[in-house]
């Protein structure tokens, strides 16, 4: 068995070159491997915007070998629409889609496409995005601010108003409200 296995990466590193082998790693990596670097990824990205091209690289390979994690596919559309980019908001927002097709309870996927289309100024389809994430999760802060800020550009300044209040009212220290 080791020696198909080794007689198989050697064929990978011939064909695909050494990003093969990180891909045929990844494959092999067990749901618990693989949960455990999205988290590590997960934190650094957010935590430190220099490491989003890390991030992108890692969560590509980790694609590569499962192409059907939906939070892969979220944590790599957050990550190009950190990147600031305007050219990888596209990227992102077919990587949330894609997330959102695999697990459409994915509600922070939501979110992000909301943001990525406001970016757009897709601001009717942000407000639809973020108005399915506070149907799951009601009262949540960080949507309430965005559904907010959909409705101010909008022109529905009382709504946003009232949107912004019960986001400080649940969450005091949230700035974007």
């Amino acid at each position: 068995m080791n020696d198909r296995l080794s007689l198989a990466t050697s064929i990978v590193v011939l064909v695909c070159g050494v990003s093969g082998v990180a891909s045929a790693r990844a494959a092999r990596a067990r749901p618990q491997d693989v949960t455990a670097t999205l988290s590590r990824i997960e934190s650094e990205m957010f935590a430190r915007e220099d490491r989003l091209p890390a991030a992108i690289a890692d969560l590509k390979r980790i694609l590569a070998g499962d192409p059907r994690s939906a939070r892969a596919h979220m944590l790599l559309g957050a990550a190009y629409s950190g990147t600031g980019d305007a050219k990888l908001i596209g990227e992102s927002i077919a990587e949330l889609r894609e997330a959102l097709a695999i697990d459409p309870g994915l509600v922070q996927a939501r979110f992000y496409l909301a943001n990525a289309y406001l970016t757009l100024g897709r601001v009717d389809r942000a407000r639809d995005e973020i108005t399915q994430a506070l149907a799951a999760r009601p009262g949540q802060p960080q949507f309430l601010s965005a559904l907010g800020e959909a409705e101010r550009r909008l022109g529905n300044g009382p709504r946003a108003i009232e949107l912004a209040r019960q986001a400080l009212a649940a969450d005091p220290s949230l700035d974007d409200a």
